[in-house]
């Protein structure tokens, strides 16, 4: 939940998760974070065409949504519902209060 409020709070519109890439110890061993990055980076090169903004720019982690996006994603990631995530995070107003 709590990288959801990040991704959330990076961006002015309302976010929708579409899927979910666990990286767990009991799957990874010592450092699932290690290849959390390395799936990013592979990821941010294959969809590099789809980015949004300038690549190495701060809005280069948001993609123009596609098919061939939506695709890859359902043959990789968990679906949200699957793992009692919500599809909706709420974004947060100025003041902190979160809104729908």
């Amino acid at each position: 939940m709590r990288r959801l409020s990040q991704i959330q709070s990076s961006n002015h519109e309302r976010i929708r998760l579409l899927g979910v890439i666990q990286f767990t110890h009991d799957t990874y061993g010592e450092c699932p974070t290690w290849y959390a990055d390395a799936k990013e980076r592979e990821l941010h090169n294959e969809f590099e065409h789809l980015c949004r903004f300038a690549v190495y720019t701060r809005g280069a982690e948001w993609f123009n949504p596609s098919s061939e996006l939506l695709v890859r994603i359902e043959q990789i990631a968990t679906k949200p519902e699957a793992l009692h995530l919500p599809i909706f995070f709420p974004s947060v107003a100025k003041n902190g209060a979160e809104c729908s």
